[in-house]
């Protein structure tokens, strides 16, 4: 498990603006070990959790975008049936509120990366060792 820095950008909801953010990160060598992008009518929240946060932080501040920041708990997991469950059932019985959450999805039986906005980081990762 890794504390790691998330960032967030509001994109406009039309065609390419995804491409074209994910573009200038993979130009930079930037890595997105994690992406979550939900939105609404005309724009989308696009949260990111890069392996080099600095620079992605600059890349997106030079293609004008506001960039939010904030920390999420990394937690690796296997990619089986019951693994969600048993991080919520942990944090829940530590009484760590989960934020919003998301992960990445692995092939079965290898690893995935569970994402967590946490009300406490070090508690949550003391429930879950």
């Amino acid at each position: 498990m890794t504390i790691r820095t998330e960032l967030s950008i509001i994109l406009p909801n039309r065609p390419g603006t995804l491409g074209e953010v994910t573009n200038a990160l993979a130009k930079a060598k930037v890595n997105l070990l994690a992406i979550d992008a939900s939105g609404g009518f005309e724009y989308n929240i696009v949260r990111i959790v890069p392996d080099k946060a600095a620079k992605a932080r600059a890349v997106l501040r030079r293609k004008g975008l506001d960039v939010g920041e904030t920390k999420v708990l990394c937690i690796p997991a296997q990619d089986k049936p019951g693994a969600l469950a048993r991080v919520a059932d942990a944090l829940g019985g530590a009484k760590v509120n989960i934020d919003y959450l998301y992960a990445t999805s692995g092939c079965p039986q290898s690893e995935t990366l569970i994402v967590a906005h946490v009300s406490d980081a070090r508690k949550a990762i003391k429930a879950l060792r």
